[in-house]
C-alpha cells in the first residue's frame, strides 16, 4: 500500500514585483513535515540540533495533523513569506483521501507573522503564530 502525502497547488499574483512583493494562495494536500524549510530544524543530530521541540512546542500536535488537506494565504515581501493565515482540518489523512469528511471535526487556523531582524550586526528572523482549533478533544 502507498499514499501520496503532498499534492497542492499554488498561484502567485504579483503585488510589485521589483521589490518582490507577491501574494500566494495554495490548496491541497500536505504533510507539514515538508513545510520546514529551515536551516535550523535539519541535520539530525549530526549537524544541527535533534530536538522537536526545537521546531514548535508539543502541544501543538493534536490542532495540527501531520498529513491533512488545507489552503493558505501568504503575503510574501521582499521575497520572503511575511504574513501567513492557513486553513487545516484537524484530522490526520495519512491513509485516506479525507475528502468525503472534509471539516467533519471543525477546523484548525493558523495565522503567522516572520519578522526580519538584525542585532549587533547579525541577521535573523523570528517568528510568531497560533494554532487554533474547532475540533473537540478529550
Amino acid at each position: 500500500m502507498f499514499s501520496i502525502t503532498t499534492l497542492n497547488v499554488t498561484k502567485l499574483f504579483p503585488v510589485d514585483l521589483k521589490k518582490g512583493n507577491l501574494l500566494a494562495v495554495s490548496v491541497g494536500r500536505y504533510n507539514l513535515l515538508d513545510l520546514v524549510e529551515e536551516d535550523f530544524f535539519a541535520g539530525g543530530g549530526i549537524e544541527r540540533f535533534l530536538n522537536i521541540a526545537q521546531i514548535g512546542p508539543l502541544t501543538v500536535l493534536r490542532q495540527v495533523p501531520l498529513i491533512t488537506n488545507a489552503a493558505t494565504v501568504a503575503y510574501i515581501r521582499g521575497g520572503k513569506p511575511f504574513l501567513t493565515f492557513t486553513v487545516l482540518d484537524p484530522n490526520d489523512h495519512s491513509t485516506t483521501t479525507g475528502l468525503s469528511d472534509l471539516f467533519a471535526d471543525g477546523v484548525t487556523l493558523y495565522p503567522s507573522i516572520a519578522l526580519p531582524s538584525k542585532f549587533f550586526g547579525k541577521t535573523g528572523e523570528h517568528s510568531f503564530g497560533v494554532a487554533v482549533t474547532t475540533k473537540a478533544y478529550t
